[in-house]
């Protein structure tokens, strides 16, 4: 994830997170490790990556991604940063989708190629 979201949500547990960011930060936690990364081709003993944004991370590396996840909630949400893509051009880089997971107050889709 990049450093902007890594510093708006708590720590993922049991996993390893890398935060990519391009300061000269390097910070570890319990479950997390920060470097100066500027690309995710870095990150070693790489075989299955989560993105888990924000949205320059998105822009950047979503296109290399074989399947996406996509939450839609059903009530607004407001915050101060949008996702990259529209529906229409998610669908044109995953054209299969399949509904996923209902969640209270969303749906989780599935979007591969």
């Amino acid at each position: 994830m990049g450093r902007k979201t890594y510093e708006s949500c708590p720590p993922l547990k049991n996993r390893i997170t890398y935060v990519l960011t391009k300061g000269n930060t390097t910070f570890f936690t319990d479950h997390t490790l920060a470097m100066k990364i500027y690309s995710i081709k870095e990150i070693p003993n790489l075989d299955t990556v989560f993105l888990c944004g924000g949205a320059e991370l998105y822009k950047e590396y979503l296109s290399l991604c074989s399947e996406f996840y996509l939450t839609i909630f059903d009530f607004p949400a407001f915050g101060d940063t949008k996702f990259p893509y529209g529906l229409k051009e998610i669908q044109k880089m995953f054209p299969k989708v399949e509904l996923y997971k209902t969640i209270t107050n969303g749906s989780i889709y599935k979007y591969s190629k």
